[in-house]
């Protein structure tokens, strides 16, 4: 008789589910479940990352509020002395105390802390010439004409100090005349402002072109 084979014998059918079996296991090693520990390292190493990300940005942060603020400062700084030397330079000197009713009492001379100048006027003006003081108050720089009432026109707040310095030159010297102010033939003026948390400063050195004219 002829031996008839069946796809599925008995001595194949191991064979065929080996292959099977292998790879399930291979699948159960594959999917298993995370350790606790792993998990606890897995976490403990996203902190650190993102602990140093957020620093790093924070540091980018403040680094560039400083910049902005400190381009702040200076831009009000330049105005400032813009504004005060513009003015100062024409004049025809110190006022070293002045009668203009409109100053306030008890700031109408010229100081350490406020600048006090006559200057021409333009030539279809009721006067000749003009007072005019430039101050700080409560944190802001301010320019009063004497025919103005106070405190005049602000210029710029953020202003910590105004520090004025008064000096005569007779001809290659040049002296102090912070206690002679009238006598005075130019001056420097020192500002300090503060924009956010940056402080900055500067100065300006302004001679009295009109200083040898007179009234």
């Amino acid at each position: 008789m002829r031996r008839v084979r069946f796809p599925f014998s008995a001595e194949n059918k191991y064979a065929d589910l080996r292959p099977n079996q292998k790879y399930s296991k291979r699948s159960r090693r594959t999917h298993r479940a995370v350790s606790l520990v792993e998990l606890l390292v897995s976490t403990l190493i996203f902190t650190f990352v993102l602990t140093a990300a957020v620093s790093l940005y924070s540091a980018g942060n403040v680094q560039q509020n400083r910049a902005r603020y400190y381009s702040q400062a200076q831009t009000d700084l330049r105005l400032i002395l813009r504004t005060a030397s513009r003015t100062i330079r024409h004049a025809y000197g110190v006022v070293s105390s002045s009668t203009e009713s409109r100053f306030p009492s008890g700031s109408k001379s010229s100081s350490q802390d406020q600048i006090i100048v006559r200057v021409p006027e333009p030539a279809r003006a009721k006067k000749n010439s003009i007072e005019i003081r430039f101050y700080v108050l409560d944190g802001a720089f301010y320019a009063q004409r004497s025919d103005e009432a106070a405190p005049g026109t602000k210029f710029a707040e953020g202003v910590k100090s105004l520090k004025v310095n008064y000096f005569r030159s007779t001809g290659s010297f040049r002296n102090s005349a912070d206690n002679a102010p009238a006598t005075a033939t130019e001056a420097q003026l020192n500002i300090q402002n503060t924009v956010g948390n940056v402080s900055s400063g500067a100065a300006a050195y302004i001679a009295f072109r009109n200083a040898d004219i007179g009234l």
